[in-house]
C-alpha cells in the first residue's frame, strides 16, 4: 500500500485491490524517530482510484471513549507532523 494522505484520526491509501468497509486492520509505522505497532483501524470507504483502489481508513483508538490511548494520539500525532513536512 501507498500512502496519499494521513493525519492522527485516519489515512488514505492506495491498494491493488478492493478491501470491504467496515473490515478492521493493523497498521505498522515505523521511522527513523518514530516506531507504532498494530494501530487498529477500521475501513470507512473503498473506490477505485488510478491504478487500484483508494481505501479510506479510520484509527480505532479514536472511535470510542473506550478505546482511546494517548500514547497512541500522540505518536500519531508526530507521524502526521512528518507526513504533512513532506508530503508538501
Amino acid at each position: 500500500m501507498t500512502c496519499l494522505d494521513l493525519n492522527r484520526y485516519g489515512m488514505a491509501v492506495l491498494c491493488p485491490r478492493p478491501v470491504e468497509p467496515g473490515a478492521r486492520l493493523f497498521m505498522d509505522f515505523a521511522g527513523k524517530y518514530i516506531r507504532e505497532s498494530r494501530v487498529g483501524a477500521k475501513v470507512v470507504e473503498c473506490q477505485p482510484f488510478q491504478t487500484g483502489y483508494r481505501v479510506s481508513v479510520q484509527f480505532s483508538y479514536c472511535l470510542d471513549k473506550k478505546g482511546y490511548s494517548r500514547t497512541v494520539d500522540n505518536a500519531l500525532s508526530r507521524i502526521e507532523g512528518l507526513y504533512s513536512r513532506f508530503a508538501s
